[in-house]
């Protein structure tokens, strides 16, 4: 039983796989947890009675949220004979999609068409689990969208965007502020 195999049955076309990031693990053998920093034993041979974890979930679609999650992790801790404790929850949104039948998405397209020749727009829109899934889920009926300058390394050593890319978007933005202003 895994939590990450049961994610990837969440699927869909367009997001494809949830996916599920382990983002912090310590643990050990607990000696005091009455503090604000629990202390752990510095000894070998003593089999560890306690974790911590934040786990990081991409959902692509609106099924997975933080009560699917939780109730997984609960029936696989009751089977390896775990138990969960703390529960916090820090994010709770959906996936993001834009309506690409919307009149917006048809103008942003056509901008980007006009500004950008030979464009592929199949994969220039940026959606999922992104900064816009929060605000959507705050201000659901404002439209909104996702674009910007292409570059390597996104998030991590070495991460940069091309001057060109940054030209282009330039660009697109100034053909989007004209059109809506």
């Amino acid at each position: 039983l895994s939590l990450k195999t049961n994610l990837n049955n969440y699927f869909d076309p367009f997001l494809g796989l949830t996916t599920s990031n382990l983002a912090f693990l310590r643990g050990g053998y607990l000696v005091n947890s009455k503090t604000s920093e629990k202390q752990f034993g510095q000894i070998g041979n003593i089999i560890p009675d306690y974790g911590e974890f934040i786990l990081e979930v991409r959902p692509a679609t609106a099924e997975v949220n933080a009560k699917l999650v939780i109730s997984q992790l609960s029936q696989i801790c009751q089977t390896n004979n775990l138990r969960l404790e703390n529960i916090k929850v820090n994010f709770d949104y959906s996936p993001w999609v834009p309506n690409f039948e919307s009149n917006l998405f048809k103008t942003l397209s056509n901008i980007l068409s006009s500004e950008i020749p030979n464009i592929s727009l199949t994969n220039t829109f940026y959606t999922g689990f992104i900064d816009t899934a929060l605000l959507n889920a705050v201000y659901p009926k404002v439209p909104k969208f996702v674009f910007g300058a292409g570059g390597q390394n996104q998030h991590s050593a070495g991460e940069f965007v091309e001057i060109s890319s940054l030209e282009k978007a330039t660009k697109v933005y100034k053909q989007i502020l004209t059109k809506f202003l």
